[in-house]
C-alpha cells in the first residue's frame, strides 16, 4: 500500500495564518494604512509567503509566523506602527503565485 505524504503545512493552515496577519495588520494600520500600492490583504499574504519560503518545516513556518504576529501586536499595543517592507522573495513569490489562479 502506497504512503501518501501531505505537503506541509496545508492550504487551510496557510489561509488562517493569513487571517491572523490582516487582522492584526487592520488593526495596527488604523491611521497609517498600508504602504502605498499595496493593500492590506496584500501586505499580510506577502507576509506569509515569505515565512514560508524560508521555513524548512512546518514547525518552523508556525513559529515565524507566531513571532511575526506577536511583534505586529506588541508594536498595536505600544501604538507605534508596523513598518512593512516587502522583500524581493515575498514581492516574486507573491507575483507568481497571484499568476497561477
Amino acid at each position: 500500500m502506497p504512503k501518501y505524504v501531505t505537503q506541509w503545512p496545508n492550504l487551510t493552515t496557510r489561509e488562517n495564518w493569513v487571517r491572523h496577519l490582516l487582522r492584526a495588520l487592520e488593526s495596527n494600520w488604523i491611521v497609517s494604512g498600508p504602504p502605498s500600492g499595496a493593500t492590506t490583504k496584500q501586505c499580510a499574504e506577502q507576509l506569509e509567503y515569505g515565512m514560508y519560503s524560508i521555513s524548512k518545516n512546518e514547525t518552523t513556518y508556525k513559529n515565524k509566523c507566531g513571532h511575526k504576529l506577536a511583534e505586529i501586536k506588541k508594536l498595536t499595543m505600544k501604538n507605534a506602527p508596523f513598518r512593512y517592507e516587502n522583500t524581493t522573495v515575498e514581492q516574486n513569490g507573491f507575483t507568481k503565485a497571484a499568476d497561477l489562479t
